[in-house]
C-alpha cells in the first residue's frame, strides 16, 4: 500500500525542442579519459592581483582582487592509511582513523602503508559519508563503504544522556581541482565540503573551529536552534566577534532537533570558497514517522528505517573560477550582477559542460540578449544590469571576460553514490549549499518520495523533479528496483544562466571501499569511471524544463506530519519591500545591512547601535508575528533564511501585498493562503518577479531571548545590505554571553552586556 499525497504536474508538453534538450551534448562531446589525481600544493593564495575599492562604508564587499591567475600543479597523490597529521601554524589537522588528508604541503605526517602514485590514476573514486556514530574526538567523515542496519543506534535517550561529542576543525585555504581547472578554495580539515557531523537527538556537541585562514571567519550550523547558545550561532557582528586568523573558537550547543542541517562559514562570501559540511541529526526511535503512510508491510518499514539511518548524502553547490572575494570586488568595481558561473558541483566535484547555445536560445529571457559560449548574458544586458533603477554607475566593459566567457569541457570523474538493491530502498538526502544558483534536480529511471523538508519530517509526496533554493533540504527515498547505471542531473532553475551538471546513482553488489581525501576533496570510492552521464532518460532538461510528464515539487505544498498548524492570528505585521536603492546594494526592509558590520562589537554584547542604525528590530517574547515579503519587479527568486526557530509558510500570491495584515488579505484572496497544514521551514523562497511583482508570508512565534538574523543566502545580495536583525524576547533576559565571546583588549570592558532600548521603528500591529 502506498498512499501519497497530491502531486503538483509540471509542464509535459514534448516538443522536437525538448526532446533536443534532453540529449543535449557539449559542442565537444565529453569522453572517458584516464583520470588526474592532483595532491598537495606549497603554493600560497595569489595576491598580487590588483585590489579594488577603496571606501568600506560606500562599497559593502571586503577588498577583492581582480585577474588572478591560478597554476596548474603537477599530478601527484599520496594514499595513506593509518594517517596522522600534525598541525602547525598553516595547516589543517586530520583524525588518525578518519583518513582525512591535509591540503597543503606544510603538514608534518607519519604514514605507514604508504603507496605514491604520479601521473593518472586508474581509480575512480567519488565522495560519501558514512553515518556512523562515534563518540570519539575529531571529524566524523568516514567512508561509505557497507550498508550498515542500525549503526550504533541504542534507543532513546534524553538530553544529556549522549555522552558530548567532540569535533576538531581547521581552516585553511587549499588547492582543489572541482571541475577540471585548480583554483584555492577554502578546506575543512584539508577537503570540501568538510567532515560530516553527526548526532543523535539530545546530544551536546563541541565543535572547536581553528582558523588558519589569514583572514577572519566564523561557523553557522545552518537551521539550528541555540536556545539558552545564540552565542554559538556564528554571526559575525551579531553573536560573536569574527574568529581572527590563528585564533580558535569553540561552538557548544544541544541538538533538540532531528533531520539533515548543513554548517557554513558566514564571514563574508566564504560558504562560496568551500567553507561548507554536512550536519545530520539522528531522531529518537520514539519518534512518529511517515514511513507507515507509504507502506504498512512490516519487512518494507524495516526497509525504510534503515534507508533513513544511512543516508546518501548529495551535496548541491555552483562554483566559480573566481574567489568569493574576487566575485565582491567585480561586483563592487562595476555594479554589475555576477551572474555567470563555470560549473555545478556534486559533493564537491563536477564538469564544465558547454552546450550548444542554438537549443538554448528559445528558452532565454527576453532581457538576456545574446548568450555567451557559457550560456549566460553579457554584462551589458539588460538582465545583468538589471531594470532601470537609481543606479549611480555601472561599468560593464569592466567586468573581466572570463567571468562569462571562454567556456571549454572538462572530463573530471562524476561523483557516483553506490547502492544495493537487496536494501529495497535508498536515502538521499538532499542540501543546497551554493552561492547564487536556486537548482532542480532528478534522477533517470526514478522518482523520488520526499518524506522531509529542512528536517522535519512531511506528509510524503512522490516528484520527479525537485527545487533547491540555497540552503533548503529535502530528504528522499528512491526504490531500488531498475538495476543499472543512473544520472543523477541537476540544472538551474532561473534565467541567469544555463548550466546544470551531473552525479550517478549506480547499483552494485559490492560496496567498493573508499580512498581517503585527497586534493582537498573528499575520500572517493568505486571501480567505474564515469565521465559522461551514463544513461539517457532525462526527467528534467538543461534548461531547466520538465521532459516526460515529469512532476515537480511545490515547496508551498508539503504538510508537516504530524499536523502542526500556526497559531490562528499574529500580534505583529512586519511588511518587507524587497528593493535594491542603487546597483550596490540590496535591502528586505528600511536600511540595508552591510557587510562592514561583521567586524564591528557583537549584538549580542551591545545591540544599541544596530536598532539606532535602522538595521535591527525590536520583539518581545511570545509575540507571534507575521513577514510579508513585498517583491517588485525584475527581481529573482531571493532564498530567505530566518536563524533560529522555523516558521509556516501561510501564503503567496503574484502582484503587490496591498493590505494591512493577512487577516484582511484572507477575507480578499483566501486561495492564496494555508493556515491550515502550511509547510514549516527555516529557508523559503519567494516568487520570481520578473514579469510582475510577487509576495509571500511568513508566520512565527518567539519563544525565547535571541539575536535572530534573517537574510537572503544568496551570497552577493547578503554582502550588499539584504539582513534584517531581529531582536527577539530581550524583554525577558538577556541570552548568555560566555567569556570567549567577550570582548578582550586595552579599549573594551570585559563583560559588558547591554540589552539595549526598543527600536523607535514603526512596526504595524494588527487590530
Amino acid at each position: 500500500m502506498v498512499n501519497l499525497a497530491s502531486l503538483v504536474p509540471s509542464p509535459s508538453s514534448l516538443t522536437t525542442l525538448n526532446l533536443a534538450l534532453a540529449g543535449i551534448v557539449p559542442r565537444q562531446a565529453l569522453t572517458s579519459s584516464s583520470i588526474t589525481n592532483y595532491g598537495s600544493s606549497s603554493s600560497e593564495r595569489s595576491t598580487s592581483a590588483t585590489q579594488v575599492g577603496s571606501d568600506v562604508n560606500a562599497n559593502p564587499y571586503p577588498t577583492g582582487t581582480l585577474g588572478t591567475a591560478f597554476e596548474t600543479i603537477a599530478p601527484s597523490v599520496t594514499y595513506s592509511t593509518n594517517l596522522t597529521t600534525t598541525a602547525t601554524a598553516d595547516i589543517a589537522t586530520a583524525s588518525a582513523s578518519d583518513g582525512v588528508a591535509a591540503s597543503t604541503s606544510t603538514a608534518t605526517s607519519t604514514s605507514t602503508s604508504t603507496a605514491t602514485s604520479t601521473g593518472t590514476s586508474t581509480l575512480h573514486l567519488t565522495p560519501a559519508y558514512n553515518n556512523t556514530p562515534s563518540t570519539s574526538t575529531g571529524n566524523d567523515n568516514h567512508n561509505d563503504t557497507d550498508t550498515k542496519a542500525d549503526n550504533g543506534h541504542d534507543g532513546d535517550k534524553g538530553e544529556g544522556e549522549w555522552p558530548v561529542k567532540y569535533y576538531d576543525f581547521t581552516i585553511t585555504w587549499g588547492d582543489v581541482d572541482a571541475n577540471g581547472e585548480i583554483r584555492p578554495a577554502i578546506l575543512v580539515n584539508g577537503q570540501t565540503p568538510g567532515p560530516l557531523i553527526e548526532l543523535e537527538e539530545g546530544q551536546r556537541v563541541s565543535i572547536k573551529v581553528n582558523n588558519r585562514l589569514g583572514q577572519p571567519t566564523t561557523m553557522h550550523a545552518h537551521g539550528i536552534v541555540q536556545e539558552g547558545t545564540i552565542w554559538a550561532d556564528g554571526v559575525p557582528g551579531v553573536t560573536q566577534y569574527p574568529i581572527e586568523d590563528g585564533a580558535s573558537f569553540t561552538y557548544t550547543w544541544t541538538a533538540r532537533q532531528y533531520g539533515q542541517y548543513w554548517y557554513h562559514s558566514h564571514y563574508h562570501s566564504q560558504l562560496s570558497d568551500g567553507f561548507r559540511g554536512p550536519l545530520l541529526i539522528h531522531p529518537t526511535k520514539s519518534r512518529a514517522k511517515p514511513f507507515t503512510t507509504m507502506t504498512s508491510e512490516s519487512w518494507e518499514l524495516d526497509q525504510l528505517e534503515k534507508a533513513e539511518r544511512d543516508p546518501r548524502i548529495v551535496m548541491l553547490a555552483d562554483w566559480s573560477h573566481f574567489t568569493a572575494d574576487e566575485i565582491s570586488g567585480i561586483y563592487r568595481q562595476t555594479g554589475i550582477d555576477p551572474l555567470c558561473l563555470d560549473s555545478f558541483l556534486i559533493n564537491g566535484r563536477g564538469q564544465r559542460i558547454c552546450p550548444d547555445i542554438s537549443l538554448l536560445t528559445p528558452f532565454a529571457s527576453p532581457v538576456a540578449g545574446p548568450l555567451t559560449d557559457k550560456a549566460c548574458p553579457l554584462p551589458n544586458s539588460t538582465l545583468s544590469m538589471g531594470p532601470v533603477r537609481n543606479y549611480t554607475a555601472q561599468y560593464p566593459d569592466q567586468v573581466p571576460a572570463r567571468l562569462y566567457q571562454g567556456c571549454s569541457n572538462t572530463s573530471n570523474p562524476l561523483t557516483v553514490f553506490q547502492v544495493d538493491k537487496k536494501a529495497g530502498w535508498t536515502s538521499l538526502n538532499f542540501i543546497s549549499t551554493g552561492g547564487l544558483a536556486e537548482q532542480q534536480v532528478s534522477i533517470d529511471g526514478h522518482s523520488m518520495i520526499v518524506y522531509a523538508a529542512d528536517g522535519n519530517y512531511i506528509e510524503p509526496q512522490e516528484v520527479d523533479i525537485l527545487l533547491m533554493g540555497v540552503g533548503t533540504r529535502y530528504s528522499v527515498m528512491v526504490k531500488l528496483n531498475n538495476p543499472g547505471d543512473w544520472t543523477i542531473r541537476t540544472t538551474n532553475s532561473q534565467t541567469n544562466q544555463f548550466i546544470g551538471g551531473y552525479a550517478v546513482l549506480s547499483y552494485t553488489d559490492y560496496m567498493e571501499p573508499c580512498g581517503p581525501a585527497s586534493g582537498g576533496l573528499p575520500g572517493l570510492c568505486g571501480k567505474t569511471v564515469f565521465t559522461s552521464p551514463p544513461s539517457d532518460q532525462p526527467k528534467l532538461g538543461f534548461a531547466g524544463n520538465a521532459l516526460n510528464q515529469a512532476t515537480t515539487l511545490d515547496p508551498f505544498r508539503l504538510a508537516p506530519f504530524v499536523a502542526l498548524p500556526p497559531p490562528t492570528n499574529a500580534d505583529h505585521t512586519l511588511i518587507w519591500d524587497m528593493s535594491q536603492p542603487n546597483d550596490r546594494v540590496w535591502k528586505m526592509d528600511d536600511q540595508p545591512f552591510l557587510a562592514w558590520r561583521d567586524d564591528q562589537k557583537p549584538a549580542i554584547i551591545d545591540v544599541q547601535p544596530s536598532l539606532d542604525a535602522g538595521v535591527a528590530l525590536w520583539i518581545n517574547n511570545g509575540t507571534v508575528v507575521d513577514i510579508i515579503f513585498n517583491v517588485p519587479p525584475g527581481q529573482p527568486t531571493h532564498p530567505f533564511h530566518k536563524h533560529e526557530t522555523k516558521s509556516w509558510v501561510i501564503g503567496q500570491g503574484q502582484g503587490p501585498f496591498s493590505w494591512p495584515d493577512v487577516a484582511t488579505a484572507q477575507k480578499a484572496v483566501p486561495a492564496s493562503f494555508n493556515l491550515y497544514n502550511p509547510s514549516y521551514r527555516d529557508t523559503y523562497r519567494s516568487l520570481p518577479s520578473f514579469t510582475g511583482p510577487t509576495w509571500a508570508a511568513i508566520r512565527y512565534q518567539v519563544t525565547y531571548p535571541s539575536l535572530t538574523f534573517f537574510h537572503c543566502h544568496i551570497s552577493y545580495h547578503l554582502q550588499s545590505g539584504m539582513a534584517v536583525l531581529l531582536v527577539e524576547g530581550l524583554d525577558v533576559g538577556h541570552p548568555e554571553v560566555p567569556d570567549q565571546v567577550q570582548p578582550h583588549g586595552p579599549d573594551v570592558e570585559s563583560g559588558s552586556r547591554v540589552p539595549g532600548r526598543r527600536s523607535n521603528r514603526r512596526i504595524r500591529v494588527q487590530g
